[in-house]
């Protein structure tokens, strides 16, 4: 891989976590006591 690729590929794997982490910490909003019951 080209430095060029392994930087974008970098970038656009850290937006993929954060959004996901985000989605997450929504879900986990939502859902809230149910969450840490189980």
């Amino acid at each position: 891989m080209k430095p060029r690729d392994e930087e974008t590929y970098t970038r656009d794997t850290s937006l993929i976590k954060n959004y996901l982490l985000e989605r997450l910490n929504r879900i986990a909003a939502l859902e809230g006591e149910d969450l840490r019951k189980n």
